[in-house]
């Protein structure tokens, strides 16, 4: 039924869906009236016939079997002459059945089967069957036999049916006009929509947003649209941009290994060789180290990400990593508050000193000298907070939650320089995988980014 039902429009379903619609309420208008309408009139009909059946087992007396079958016909004829509608009446006698009144209803041999027991009456082509059960004065049980005229019963059952589609066709009309131009105007929305839709995979351009009009379901769903479109150009502008950078990052440190290389050369002491072979060692570092995230963000998109798990002194760690970043940065200062405790992670020390020279020289990119870089830390009962402070011009309000995204780039970063766009994601990876937070604040003066660590044991205290 579902894949069948995709072979039409949704104007066409719309219009199925009405229909049904009102076929369903005609069928249950139709059970509701022949139950509350027709039912109790054929109702009141079989409890006449009770009642007249009560009355003639007080006319028969004690017993019928004594008495003359002409005298039966006698009594039941009164019956029948007193009550026009009634056209046949009968009694149980002996084996058979005394039958009173228009013989030709009760000619067919099969009639007695148009009875039914418990005097539950049968109305079948314009008759009342009626078979009943009375006891008599004496306790003897009397069966009669009861066939009257129900064309009015009938005729009441037609009209209702009648009634009944004619106010089918009616709510129908009304559900059509009503309904119609509710269903033309999201037939056109939704072909509007799809024909969108279709331009938009066709031409690549994603920069047109579609109208939403209105606040229901189908403007959500144009809203989210919008919103899909908005997210994959800004991915379509990241690869742009992620592309030239890497380009112009990848070919700076190969062209200086190639002028190093080339200097060497010509080069005619080993003194000057040696130090041009160092910087062209150097540069070969940094590549390596830009081929070396680009790896990491792909393990950490495949989910194949993962950290050590080996117990070290988290303070220590801090202390070095900080002094070999001061140590290459000697025009720089870098403080560090905080005495060497021995507080205890579980991590991988190689990815979170990583992450401590990411975020140090983040720091020292995007503050000018003599700006200090300050670096602290402090202690919890279950964790370790570290922070790093720069004093440069912050970070966009903008770009506060999404500066941990893949290749993004904040507005800032073009006077200071171009980068791949993927420290601090990594660095959020790394500390996520150690079961820590990662975040930035704004400050008057610059920015701070805090992470944390939960904490083994103390060594100082055990």
């Amino acid at each position: 039924m579902a894949s069948f039902s995709r072979w039409f429009s949704i104007g066409a379903k719309l219009t199925v869906m009405q229909v049904l619609t009102c076929l369903s309420t005609f069928g249950i208008f139709i059970l509701l009236t022949l139950w509350t309408g027709f039912q109790p009139y054929k109702d009141e009909n079989i409890n006449n016939l009770n009642s007249l059946a009560r009355y003639a087992a007080f006319e028969f007396g004690s017993t019928v079997a004594t008495q003359n079958p002409d005298s039966i016909r006698s009594i039941l004829s009164k019956f029948i002459d007193v009550n026009p509608r009634l056209l046949v009446a009968g009694l149980q006698h002996g084996e058979g059945i005394l039958w009173v009144g228009d013989m030709s209803e009760v000619s067919e041999p099969e009639v007695a089967s148009k009875f039914l027991p418990e005097a539950k009456g049968r109305f079948t082509n314009g008759r009342l069957y009626l078979k009943t059960r009375i006891t008599g004065q004496m306790g003897n049980e009397l069966v009669f036999y009861f066939i009257a005229d129900a064309t009015r019963l009938q005729l009441r059952k037609w009209n209702t049916i009648l009634m009944g589609s004619l106010l089918f066709v009616l709510s129908l009309a009304v559900a059509l006009l009503i309904a119609s131009p509710i269903r033309l105007s999201l037939s056109r929305r939704i072909g509007r929509l799809v024909k969108s839709i279709t331009n938009i995979t066709s031409t690549g351009d994603y920069s047109r947003p579609l109208a939403s009009p209105g606040n229901d379901e189908l403007t959500v769903l144009v809203n989210s649209f919008n919103d899909l479109m908005t997210e994959v150009k800004n991915n379509s502008d990241r690869k742009d941009e992620f592309v030239g950078i890497a380009s112009h990052e990848l070919k700076t440190p190969l062209t200086a290994i190639k002028g190093y290389i080339h200097l060497a050369q010509e080069s005619g002491t080993a003194a000057d060789t040696k130090v041009l072979l160092k910087n062209a060692d150097r540069a070969i570092l940094k590549m390596e180290g830009l081929i070396r995230d680009l790896i990491e963000v792909s393990q950490i998109q495949a989910g194949s990400f993962t950290c050590e798990e080996k117990k070290l002194n988290v303070v220590a760690l801090l202390h070095a990593t900080t002094e070999d970043v001061r140590s290459a940065n000697p025009v720089r200062k870098i403080s560090l508050m905080g005495a060497p405790h021995q507080f205890m992670v579980s991590g991988d020390q190689r990815r979170l000193a990583q992450v401590i020279r990411k975020l140090l020289g983040n720091a020292l990119r995007f503050s000018n000298a003599p700006a200090e870089v300050a670096v602290s830390y402090s202690i919890s009962e279950k964790e370790i907070t570290v922070r790093i402070r720069d004093f440069g011009r912050g970070v966009p309000s903008e770009d506060n939650l999404r500066i941990f995204e893949r290749f993004y780039q904040p507005v800032r970063i073009g006077q200071y320089g171009a980068g791949f766009g993927i420290g601090l994601y990594i660095s959020k990876a790394i500390i996520e995988c150690h079961k820590g937070k990662i975040w930035m604040e704004n400050e008057i003066d610059g920015s701070s980014f805090y992470f944390t660590l939960p904490i083994i044991r103390s060594l100082d205290r055990s």
